[in-house]
């Protein structure tokens, strides 16, 4: 199943899109205390062709309890039909990364419910023809996210500045990486979606 179909806007991730996070304005034209990106620069991504969807579960927050994912229970498909890779990206990660598999293995069991497919993935986020500024994410420290790079693309090198690397995957290729690291996309060119599978930190607090 493919997800090209992600037609979303990266609404709240002001730090991965590379601009100021505002608040949001209300229908009667009043400040929110949601935050996000400001609607002149999500007009110039969707003119891009840029989407995001995000799959999976959410743990709680001071405004919403653990939860589904609106489009996972829109459009389940998204992660049924793509139960064989998912699988397989869980099985690599525990073959070639084990101690941090492990740490995330017995962290996911804490709340078994909320996991894809009995993986150690709690959610992920598929994003399309968006070069990612640098940033770090705040997830489970001491374990890995899993990249699918997928579409007809050269180019969009993940850079680690602290380490002075820039790795050139490709179309196919599954990265293992830890995501509080500082890091961003160079320039690419053509159609670039990825899939990123991670532990969201909280979740083991939303219980079995």
């Amino acid at each position: 199943m493919s997800w090209r179909g992600v037609r979303e806007l990266p609404r709240k991730r002001a730090t991965a899109v590379g601009s100021p996070s505002l608040p949001a304005l209300r229908k009667d034209g009043s400040l929110s205390k949601r935050v996000g990106v400001p609607r002149s620069v999500l007009k110039i991504l969707e003119e891009s062709g840029v989407g995001y969807g995000l799959l999976g579960y959410m743990a709680a927050t001071a405004e919403h309890p653990c939860h589904m994912t609106a489009l996972t229970k829109r459009r389940p498909e998204l992660i049924d039909g793509n139960q064989t890779l998912i699988k397989r990206v869980n099985e690599l990660y525990a073959q070639y990364m084990p101690t941090a598999y492990a740490l995330q293995r017995a962290e996911v069991e804490k709340a078994p419910r909320w996991r894809i497919l009995n993986t150690v993935f709690t959610t992920g986020y598929i994003i399309k023809n968006l070069r990612s500024a640098y940033h770090s994410d705040r997830n489970l420290p001491g374990v890995m996210t899993a990249i699918l790079p997928t579409g007809n693309f050269t180019g969009g090198e993940l850079v680690l500045p602290e380490w002075r690397i820039a790795i050139a995957y490709r179309p196919g290729d599954l990265l293992l990486f830890d995501e509080g690291q500082l890091h961003g996309n160079l320039p690419f060119k053509g159609e670039r979606l990825s899939a990123a599978f991670y532990y969201a930190r909280g979740i083991a607090d939303c219980g079995k």
